[in-house]
């Protein structure tokens, strides 16, 4: 069952994420453009909890307690451990094509990592109070967004490493960019909607009313959502398509789906 969709420049389509064996809970598979095998596969002994992947064709592997760096050296990828701690990460991603990397655990503590060589440096570390749900780069601004558990939105300045934040009235069950606005989408099924400025900060939301939503993605053209049925909605009007979902992910310029019957298409 493939339960991620990635795709890399020049060397890989796309990563496909799935469960082996009692020995290894997960497998890693490459795959390159033009074969079904893999192109190489990587064993891991915990789940995996994250996968993040750079313009320049780095991925970032999370597990539980562990964080790992794929690089290629012109021949395959070669696996080196970043860092280890004893609480587990909930997300992850790379920031400002690649120059950059956020880690935030389950207590909230966000980890900001910059490429220098060949070596990745911490340069901030700052805490958001609750377990952090999800991270967005935001690569216009040179910013990265996390959200917590309890409706809090933080935006990070990569270069000045200013800290913005701000308040929603509801907890936050997702977010997306779109159109350098950020479309939130609430436990109670409320659609809160703030402009992103040009230095990180955020204004106030304002809400509209919506469905409960599960996830959104967000190309610059179309932003989608996801409800707790697999029912998928256009986020401008709301409408109902004509999709049944498990999964939206950004992959290029496009939304990748995973359909109930578990086709998989780009939109």
């Amino acid at each position: 069952m493939i339960t991620k969709i990635q795709t890399l420049p020049s060397h890989v389509s796309f990563i496909s994420l799935s469960q082996v064996s009692a020995s290894y809970k997960n497998t890693l598979h490459l795959f390159s453009q033009h074969s079904e095998d893999p192109f190489c596969t990587f064993n891991f002994e915990s789940d995996i909890n994250n996968l993040a992947w750079s313009s320049t064709g780095q991925i970032l592997i999370v597990e539980q307690t562990n964080s790992f760096i794929l690089t290629y050296n012109g021949v395959e990828y070669v696996k080196t451990l970043l860092c280890s701690q004893n609480i587990p990460f909930t997300r992850c991603s790379f920031s400002n094509n690649g120059e950059y990397l956020v880690l935030g655990d389950i207590n909230g503590q966000l980890t900001v990592y910059m490429l220098n060589g060949a070596e990745w440096t911490c340069i901030l570390e700052y805490n958001i109070q609750s377990q952090c749900l999800q991270i967005i780069n935001i690569n216009e601004q040179q910013c990265v967004l996390a959200c917590n558990g309890v409706g809090e939105v933080y935006v990070i300045n990569l270069i000045t490493q200013q800290v913005f934040n701000n308040q929603l009235k509801e907890r936050i069950n997702c977010v997306a960019l779109f159109k350098n606005k950020l479309y939130f989408g609430l436990r109670n099924g409320e659609i809160g909607i703030s402009q992103l400025n040009t230095d990180g900060s955020v204004e106030e939301a304002v809400y509209v009313k919506g469905k409960i939503l599960r996830e959104m993605c967000s190309t610059k053209q179309q932003i989608v959502g996801i409800d707790f049925d697999n029912n998928m909605y256009t986020m401008e009007d709301m409408k109902l398509m004509d999709t049944k979902a498990l999964k939206c992910q950004l992959v290029e310029d496009k939304i990748g789906v995973v359909h109930e019957n578990g086709d998989v298409r780009f939109m």
